[in-house]
């Protein structure tokens, strides 16, 4: 772990407190963001015009189209949805190399069909950073000859641009002031792209999924990759003072400081994919219907709110849920869709026998088997998972999958306190004779951290949080013994003067 995971450059610092304090962006204010889903067709499910039939009664009025065909286009004809269409990567350096070509799949995929269907945006390639190095060199004449292309045949309501991963191509989630893209790929790539974006007022496509980075990182709580409310569900960035109450927010806004940081903080940002599966493996216990649904409903309320991010008060343009039915190729044996094959709801909830309270109020009649019971304490408590107290009453058992669920540990700053001064005690009490804690201290800190915070963590969590605190405190006494970086004790934080910063 490096200094500059703490310490931003000055530039990152001041775009960050200036997107902060200006709303980021001229685009005119909207109040609720464009939600759609992703749709691959198959001979399994039904026909596309079926579909496309079946999303405006569910008043959805977007739709991204991964593998276009002009068969599943031409279905979508007079439906009042919008789509986003997507180029595949094999065509990337024949576009760019032929413009010619770019014409002809214009010619096979938007012409018959326009304005009739309503194409607003096309992805030349998806995430090809992570299919192929080669074709990043041809990615941005293959752009260029999509929009030449279209400007030749009159159209220009269409905007054109690529597709990314957030995970290639950002070197941090947290904090938000100090995301950058990834070199080389920033200086190659996405530098030249977003000023080409800006020119032609196009925007940024990415695919941002929580549950990647909530998998990747041990020390997230299951409720805040979950949109769930909860007093204790919130990170502080700590270079500005922003608290962000979702992790979806927080990777929305990296995206935008790294975009600010790279000379373009004004375009309009697009997620071109997000979900949760409802099914995977064996090991990934969070894969479930009950966190799918319970991600799919925050991500809906929470984008047709309005609020949208500390650092964009309209939000993302467009946020596209991935996807409308399950698609065994992706992502191995995980299961994304919300659509049932007979296009019935797949978290449309009715399970007998259970009631669900919350103060006093019966919410629903579901079984959700999150709350603590004697059967099986501590395993998957409230607290533990981030979420707000629910009461469960139910005449079935938990499954054995989720009995076995160990929730993430949360270290807040008052649980970071409590865990400090209760390992001091044991050591002054001789429990800690070399490096570590003798397995009498470590028994003693479990059950006395349980019963101050309410919250049961394992002795592994505890003694995991010693070796994070550990380095966490060299890291400190290195901050301390540089000259350049000074600590006041009076306002707790490190100063450092302009010339230090300049070098």
């Amino acid at each position: 772990m490096s200094l500059s995971h703490y310490i931003p450059n000055p530039l990152t610092l001041s775009l960050f407190l200036f997107l902060l304090i200006t709303g980021t962006t001229s685009l005119p204010a909207t109040s609720t963001t464009t939600i759609g889903v992703s749709y691959n067709p198959s001979p399994n499910l039904p026909p596309p015009d079926h579909v496309a039939s079946h999303l405006q009664s569910l008043k959805i009025t977007a739709v991204r189209l991964p593998q276009p065909s002009p068969a599943l286009i031409r279905a979508f004809s007079y439906s009042n949805i919008s789509l986003l269409l997507s180029v595949p990567n094999s065509a990337v350096p024949s576009f760019a190399s032929n413009r010619s070509a770019a014409q002809l799949w214009l010619y096979n995929h938007v012409v018959p069909f326009y304005p009739r269907a309503q194409i607003s945006a096309i992805s030349v390639g998806t995430d090809i950073l992570d299919t192929s190095s080669d074709l990043s060199d041809s990615l941005l004449s293959a752009i260029r000859n999509v929009h030449l292309s279209l400007r030749d045949l009159g159209i220009h309501k269409i905007s054109v641009s690529t597709t990314f991963s957030f995970i290639n191509i950002m070197t941090t989630a947290f904090p938000p002031s100090n995301a950058e893209f990834q070199e080389p790929v920033n200086e190659l790539i996405i530098k030249p792209l977003l000023q080409f974006l800006a020119e032609t007022n196009s925007s940024f496509l990415i695919n941002l999924y929580p549950y990647n980075i909530y998998r990747l990182n041990s020390e997230i709580p299951i409720g805040y990759a979950l949109f769930q409310e909860h007093a204790f569900n919130f990170r502080d960035d700590l270079i500005t003072g922003v608290r962000y109450r979702n992790l979806f927010d927080m990777m929305v806004d990296a995206v935008i400081a790294a975009m600010a940081v790279s000379g373009h903080e004004s375009i309009p940002l697009i997620v071109t994919e997000t979900g949760w599966p409802s099914s995977g493996d064996a090991v990934d216990s969070s894969a479930s219907e009950i966190y799918a649904q319970m991600y799919l409903k925050g991500l809906l309320s929470h984008l047709k709110s309005g609020l949208g991010t500390p650092l964009r008060k309209e939000g993302v343009v467009e946020a596209y849920v991935y996807e409308l039915f399950d698609n065994d190729t992706k992502q191995g044996e995980q299961h994304w869709g919300i659509l049932y094959p007979n296009m019935t709801m797949k978290y449309k909830v009715d399970f007998s026998g259970c009631e669900v309270i919350s103060g006093g109020r019966i919410l629903d009649r579901l079984f959700l088997a999150v709350a603590p019971s004697t059967a099986y304490p501590g395993a998957y408590g409230q607290e533990d998972l981030g979420l707000p107290s629910v009461i469960i009453m139910c005449s079935k058992r938990p499954s054995r999958q989720m009995a076995t669920l160990k929730a993430r540990a949360i270290w807040m700053p008052e649980f970071h306190k409590i865990y400090v001064d209760l390992c001091l005690e044991e050591t002054l009490k001789g429990n800690r004779p070399g490096t570590y804690l003798t397995k009498a201290g470590w028994m003693t800190i479990e059950e006395s951290f349980r019963k101050k915070t309410g919250v049961r963590y394992d002795r592994k969590q505890l003694k995991n949080h010693w070796d994070n605190t550990k380095e966490q405190w060299k890291i400190w006494c290195k901050l301390i013994g540089t000259s350049r970086m000074k600590w006041d004790p009076a306002a707790q934080k490190f100063g450092a003067s302009e010339e230090d910063w300049a070098n």
